[in-house]
């Protein structure tokens, strides 16, 4: 009875510091148990006060787009989020992205920048096949790279106009982290690009919203390119 009178007293805490209370317990009552001090350990069959885990957000609303595209100051930083938003570019396709990539009204995903620790992988090879795609540039993102300055031959580069870096990327992204009205992380930017962009694609096609991954993305692109083309 008493030990569950301290367990009721501690269940507004988290879990790990109940855990804690509970082996805290456990171990003294051992201790007793195995010095002949008591017969048994009262503490068996107790159990802590589970709690329900509030669900991460994996996109960002309508709202949230339009907030967080008006609240960027930095052109650098607002590019990338924009080639995230609108193309569903993964984070190391936007940084990979080379101005000589993009024609008239369309961009190719050539490569990838990724980092291997502090490091830059040298290999610049895409997630998969897929990947290698074209992608149409809406109206909002075409204007937000108007307004990019060139500072090198990526089009999201360092501030000095270098390839970027994972310090560089760090620094650009406390900028967003700053200057957003809401919570975002970069791979929820890629998210609404199918959810809004492709939306009555998907309602026509074998694609459905309860299989849908964000894996699907590269695909559901070229599929859409394809359709709208053949029409």
């Amino acid at each position: 009875m008493y030990i569950q009178q301290v367990m009721k007293g501690v269940a507004a805490l988290s879990d790990s510091m109940q855990h804690k209370v509970l082996l805290t317990m456990r171990q003294l009552f051992t201790t007793a148990r195995q010095n002949g001090l008591i017969i048994s350990d009262p503490t068996e069959g107790i159990k802590t006060t589970p709690h329900a885990k509030p669900q991460k957000k994996t996109h960002l609303t309508l709202e949230e787009q339009e907030a967080l595209m008006e609240s960027l100051s930095d052109p650098r930083a607002r590019c990338f989020v924009g080639l995230c938003l609108y193309c569903g570019l993964r984070r190391e396709e936007a940084l990979g992205l080379q101005w000589s990539d993009i024609q008239g009204d369309k961009l190719t995903v050539n490569r990838s920048m990724a980092f291997v620790g502090t490091l830059v992988d040298a290999s610049q090879e895409l997630k998969n096949k897929s990947s290698h795609r074209t992608v149409p540039i809406p109206q909002p993102l075409q204007a937000i790279l108007s307004e990019t300055p060139h500072l090198g031959l990526y089009v999201v580069t360092r501030a000095s106009g270098e390839p970027m870096t994972q310090s560089g990327f760090r620094r650009m992204w406390d900028i967003v982290r700053r200057e957003a009205p809401c919570e975002v992380r970069a791979h929820m930017l890629r998210h609404p690009y199918v959810k809004h962009k492709t939306k009555s694609f998907l309602r026509n096609s074998r694609v459905f919203k309860a299989d849908f991954a964000p894996h699907h993305i590269p695909s559901v692109q070229k599929s859409f390119i394809f359709q709208t083309i053949s029409t």
